[in-house]
């Protein structure tokens, strides 16, 4: 898993599903589609699920995304301090 893979999945997470996910064209929706369905297969479960319409995230997507944030904070931490 890599940090891209966990960028992707929070932006589909945070635009409540992949099909809200890419704004700004079907490329990058393609792209996060495809990356969320490798975590899929990597996890071994669905993170997101169709309900009434509605894509949502999993209780596997709810653990990961909060996981995932975490990591991409300490991330964005660690490349922000100064270098001396």
């Amino acid at each position: 898993m890599e940090l891209d893979d966990l960028r992707y999945f929070v932006a589909a997470y945070e635009a409540a599903g992949l099909h809200e996910s890419a704004s700004e064209g079907s490329r990058l929706r393609l792209d996060a589609s495809l990356r969320v369905r490798q975590l899929e297969s990597l996890l071994g479960s669905r993170l997101f699920e169709e309900r009434n319409g509605r894509t949502r995230a999993t209780q596997r997507g709810e653990e990961l995304y909060a996981h995932a944030r975490q990591v991409l904070a300490t991330n964005t931490g660690a490349t922000t301090i100064p270098a001396h």
